[in-house]
């Protein structure tokens, strides 16, 4: 209730709004993208371990990006909120998810040779969503219930995985895959305007 409540702030609903893009990133590629992949392999004839294999070269690739990258854009998140404001770099972060999962739309089978480039991307693009939304809700919080405002940014994420589990299954199976990569993609951008819009209703102060 206390983390609801602050919800109301403008600060903690974009940090709540950011927490539910996030973890969307996070379940786009455990759930649709190494099926994607498996399914695509085993259509050219590779058998299920050989698909499992080259579905996890694919997924390291985004891995190793964000081990790689991971502690750069953490420096550049605080250099950005100091240097003008966190919710920039939360916009940033957004946009290349929505620019990384939107391009799957012209990927024809997830076994191209450009999907490990688009990896590159997408790892970047979930470490500085994970980043860039915990620093906000962390910045954003009471110190006083921190707790209750941080575990209620949690459950939003939790939200999340069930909604577009199962939203993004009809549109993987009905549509096409494509579609569910461009559903996580469009509420990317979608983060993007809500950070332009609440931006200046934002107080960005120091985390206590």
């Amino acid at each position: 209730q206390e983390g609801l409540r602050q919800g109301r702030k403008p600060g903690i609903a974009l940090s709540y709004a950011s927490a539910f893009v996030s973890r969307a990133d996070l379940l786009i590629v455990g759930t649709f993208l190494s099926l994607w992949i498996t399914q695509s392999a085993t259509a050219q004839g590779m058998s299920l371990t050989d698909a499992a294999a080259k579905s996890g070269v694919i997924l390291a690739v985004g891995g190793l990006s964000q081990l790689i990258l991971g502690p750069v854009i953490g420096y550049l998140c605080d250099l950005i909120g100091r240097k003008s404001h966190r919710v920039d770099a939360l916009a940033l972060a957004s946009l290349a998810g929505g620019i990384a999962w939107c391009s799957f739309y012209f990927v024809a089978t997830p076994l191209e040779t450009m999907v490990l480039y688009l990896m590159i991307l997408v790892g970047i693009a979930q470490i500085s969503g994970v980043i860039t939304s915990q620093v906000l809700v962390a910045q954003q919080a009471p110190p006083a219930i921190r707790g209750s405002v941080i575990g209620f940014f949690g459950l939003c994420g939790a939200f999340s995985q069930i909604l577009l589990n199962w939203l993004g299954g009809k549109l993987y199976s009905n549509w096409s895959p494509q579609m569910a990569f461009v559903l996580v993609g469009a509420l990317n951008f979608a983060l993007v305007v809500l950070c332009i819009v609440m931006r200046p209703f934002v107080e960005n102060k120091e985390q206590e």
